[in-house]
């Protein structure tokens, strides 16, 4: 801070003081549809069909692949690979086997499975193929095969369904056909790596260097396609790149800390926030992933941020690709970055997984408006919801017709460009011929035209397209069959919230009087009126009333959770009220009643309790066999009529139907891997053989962390609580805290954590107070750090803690953790910006007068203390704790000014 600034702020905060001294005041002690994300490799229950009566004895795989295509035959053997749509792969130690058919997709992979079928031929490729009858087997008959290493020109028949390993193999092009991928080589043949079943892996691949210097291991099963030798990974880590001979690869760029921003072109920018890169190290930055044009390169700072400016005018590239090299290590590998804007906002991308008729997943990831984005809800038009079956289906199966998996287009922004879901707000341009698919999915009746101001582009044009094909009566307008509700009128549930405008008349209406505007021409404006008025329409009512959920909004009956269950259908409006058991912020909610429980999915207040009664007002959808109200109202209760529910004891096996909805409690269940669907979390089992999901409320953060580092394996064992969900067939089960995940004692010893945490300005972290609180029975343990900021905190018992570092005159850190019998837990450092830190990983500075902020009360006592040393000034702004106050201290509150804590 120069002197002058200094000045002004010695000025203000003495004036400041005056003025709150002379007031006589004293100064005294913080979810297409925000759907979580689903693809079918995620669905992965036990496999329960009962084998076929006409099964023969139980053969080997080797004796299988030996019979002659038709001829029925039982095999067993570990399901070694699944992939997302249809194949998988078993091993039994003489053989390999690929299964397709839909429900290969559905076995589990580690799971030792029975299974009936026949053997066909398929172009050189042996398959048993559906339909096929499958079961769980108990026990551990069949160890997990280690990958068969070959050289590539043994790649073949001898081989074919097996996992195996090749070598220092490295990218020499893209291969197109099918699901495509790559060809790789080693001096001598060539394979194909492909990306089944998976068009993420096939952009991965894709953007790999194609360069002899860069080799590759690579994992996965054997195939023979006609004359095609294949090999097909399960996931970017069965892609391992070499480590060079004398040293180690430097870490590729972190993608969701990567920009690309191209406007203007002439100035193009690459740059990395914190972190992104090793700390000092060379970044360079080229056109392709063959490394073919080098475009610029720069030196990280040593925090690892980094910017590099090149000129993009000529090439107009949409997607770059970064490197970093750290002292002492060889360059690592390439990470695409596309383009953040290109002057009209517009991108480059690939469709990757269609969720519904409205919204989609592409690759790569962007990041707009400060947000990682990989999901586009299509701008301007509205699909109808998947349970308003069959019309929720037909436009999916529209849209995937439109652009399958795999098709490149283009999208187009507007001015609100990322929704409150996370969402990207676009017009999609399918990249072969230009195809509007926004207006394609109007004009073939998938879709009606759907305006929230201000994104306004192609008004006209749109509403014309969907009053067309209501003319014409295709699709949702088929007079013999039409859609009942429209799906913003679904989503409502019987109360339109959003005033609503007449684009031809530049009226304003409240919102139940949409009707009264046609179709095409409404526009919806926000939940009051006053951005209507900003967007210069005029009252339809010239005494402008105002929406009043009372009177504007329809009623359902009142039922109890167990009719409502029993009675629902799509169109019909119900009343529950229940106590909330489970809360997912922002979009998901569990409550309960006396006789049952319900799934609250889409609009939760803000602030919403365990514990709390509530009145849930609209309607219930099943949305694939997950019965939920869907975007109802919800009334927080002034009342305790509902007892507190107590968690119904289950094992994996009855987590059903039955008690969906219900907080239920499973013990003794181990973990056997991640779950990285909709929020993510872990897969769990337990003697039954049963797999179940335990899904955290949040994506990303430290409840997931915590969730994804506890330790697998069935020496592991936990008891879980949370809410009661069945997904298509997937078990889910929701718990409320890591509180909800207790470790299962065993030894009767104890657990301790460990970490670092400093502050700003300090060099001795010796006065850091920490305290881990156990959150279940309060007890506290506290210590102090060491003057470098390491801590261990010792003899806990186990269970969920959180830990707190407090230090006077800094805004406190925290995080949440599980705690192990017997185990140390490393926080590492404790703080990072996610749990309260600064972006330097520090605790924050400068919060001297204790209101959990930093703000112009700290500069005012600050700055009336400067140059004093007294005792008084000294516990009141002694910041940094150096014996005096001085410009070091007024530099912690200027760098954290407005700072608030972080819950």
């Amino acid at each position: 801070m120069n002197t002058n600034r200094k000045n002004v702020w010695t000025t203000v905060s003495r004036a400041m003081l005056n003025t709150v001294l002379g007031a006589g005041l004293l100064l005294s002690g913080f979810a297409g549809t925000g759907n979580a994300e689903y693809s079918a490799s995620s669905v992965s229950p036990a496999v329960e069909p009962a084998v076929s009566a006409a099964a023969s004895a139980v053969i080997s795989i080797a004796q299988a692949r030996q019979l002659p295509p038709g001829v029925e035959f039982t095999v067993r053997g570990e399901v070694t690979a699944v992939y997302p749509k249809s194949n998988a792969y078993i091993h039994d130690g003489t053989a390999g086997l690929r299964i397709y058919g839909y429900d290969a997709a559905r076995l589990r992979l580690g799971s030792e499975i029975e299974i009936t079928g026949r053997i066909k031929n398929y172009n050189s490729e042996l398959e048993l193929v559906f339909p096929f009858t499958a079961t769980e087997l108990p026990g551990d008959q069949f160890p997990t095969p280690a990958p068969l290493e070959v050289a590539l020109d043994q790649v073949g028949e001898a081989n074919a369904g097996q996992f195996i390993k090749v070598r220092n193999v490295w990218i020499t092009e893209d291969y197109s056909s099918g699901d495509g991928g790559v060809k790789v080589t080693d001096g001598n043949s060539s394979v194909v790596i492909f990306a089944l079943d998976q068009p993420n892996l096939k952009t991965y691949l894709q953007n790999l260097p194609k360069d002899p210097s860069q080799k590759f291991d690579i994992v996965g099963a054997s195939s023979v396609f006609r004359s095609t030798k294949q090999i097909f990974p399960r996931g970017e880590a069965d892609i391992v790149p070499v480590q060079p001979s004398g040293g180690t690869q430097t870490p590729a760029p972190a993608a969701d800390k990567l920009t690309f921003d191209n406007r203007p072109p002439a100035a193009a920018r690459l740059s990395g926030s914190s972190g992104s890169v090793p700390a000092s190290s060379t970044v360079k930055l080229y056109a392709n992933a063959a490394k073919g044009a080098e475009l610029g390169s720069g030196t990280a700072d040593g925090i690892g941020a980094f910017a590099v400016t090149f000129d993009n005018s000529a090439q107009k590239l949409q997607t770059v690709y970064v490197s970093a090299t750290a002292a002492g290590k060889a360059e690592s590998g390439l990470t695409a970055v596309s383009a953040q804007g290109s002057g009209g906002d517009t991108f480059d991308v690939t469709v990757t997984h269609i969720s519904d008729g409205d919204t989609f997943n592409f690759s790569p990831s962007l990041t707009v408006d400060g947000k990682s984005v990989h999901i586009v809800r299509m701008l301007n038009i509205d699909a109808p919801e998947t349970a308003q079956a069959p019309f929720g289906d037909q436009a999916t199966q529209v849209i995937q017709s439109l652009m399958p998996p795999g098709t490149a287009v283009k999208l187009e922004l507007d001015q609100v460009k990322v929704d409150v879901y996370g969402r990207l707000l676009a017009h999609v341009y399918r990249k072969s011929d230009n195809l509007d698919i926004n207006k394609e999915m109007l004009k073939r009746g998938a879709a009606i035209n759907y305006y929230i101001y201000p994104n306004m582009k192609y008004f006209a044009d749109y509403g014309t397209a969907a009053k067309q094909a209501s003319l014409e009566g295709k699709g949702i307008w088929n007079p013999s069959s039409p859609l009942t509700k429209l799906p913003y009128e679904y989503r409502a549930a019987g109360c339109m919230e959003r005033y609503v405008g007449d684009a031809q008349t530049k009226k304003y209406y409240i919102p139940k009087r949409y009707k009264e505007i046609p179709f095409e021409n409404r526009v919806f404006f926000g939940y009051d009126k006053q951005e209507s008025k900003t967007a210069g329409y005029t009252p339809a009512d010239p005494a402008d009333p105002n929406h009043n959920p009372a009177t504007d909004c329809t009623t359902g009956s009142l039922k109890t959770i167990a009719e409502v269950r029993s009675q629902w259908n799509p169109d019909t409006t119900f009343q529950v009220v229940g106590k909330v058991t489970v809360v997912h912020e922002p979009d998901h909610a569990f409550i309960q009643d006396a006789t049952g429980g319900i799934h609250l999915y889409g609009k939760i207040p803000a602030g919403l309790q365990v514990g709390q009664e509530v009145k849930v007002d609209g309607n219930v959808q099943e949305f694939y066999g997950d019965l939920e109200f869907k975007n109802a109202r919800v009334e927080k209760l002034n009342q305790d009529g509902i007892p507190t529910p107590v968690p119904l004891e289950l094992k994996l096996d009855q987590v059903a139907e039955s008690n969906e909805g219900r907080l239920i409690a499973v013990r003794n269940v181990w973990i056997t891997g991640k779950y990285n669907g909709g929020n993510g979390g872990i897969r769990i089992t337990d003697d039954t053989g049963t797999e179940v999901v335990v899904i955290s409320p949040t994506k990303g953060g430290t409840f997931l962390d915590e969730l994804q580092k506890l330790p697998q394996g069935k020496q592991n064992k936990f008891d879980i609580v949370g809410g009661s969900s069945v997904w298509s067939s997937l078990r889910e089960i929701y718990p409320r805290s890591l509180a909800d995940i207790v470790p299962v004692g065993g030894t009767g010893g104890q657990g301790l954590v460990k970490g670092t945490v400093k502050a700003e300005g300090r060099s001795i972290q010796s006065a850091i107070e920490l305290t881990a609180k156990h959150q279940t029975s309060g007890k506290e343990t506290k210590i102090t750090a060491s003057a470098d900021g390491s801590f261990t905190i010792p003899n806990l018992v186990a269970g969920a803690y959180t830990v707190t570092a407090n230090l006077k005159h800094y805004i406190p850190v925290k995080a949440a953790v599980i705690v192990q019998d017997g185990k140390v837990t490393d926080l590492g450092n404790l703080a990072t910006p996610g749990n309260g830190g600064s972006k330097e990983g520090l605790m924050r500075g400068g919060n001297v007068y204790p209101d959990a902020e930093i703000n112009i009360y700290d500069a005012v006592i600050v700055g009336a203390s400067l140059n004093k040393s007294t005792p008084d000034a000294l516990a009141a702004a002694d910041i940094n704790g150096d014996g005096v106050v001085d410009q070091a201290d007024l530099d912690l509150v200027e760098k954290n000014f407005l700072a608030q804590i972080a819950n």
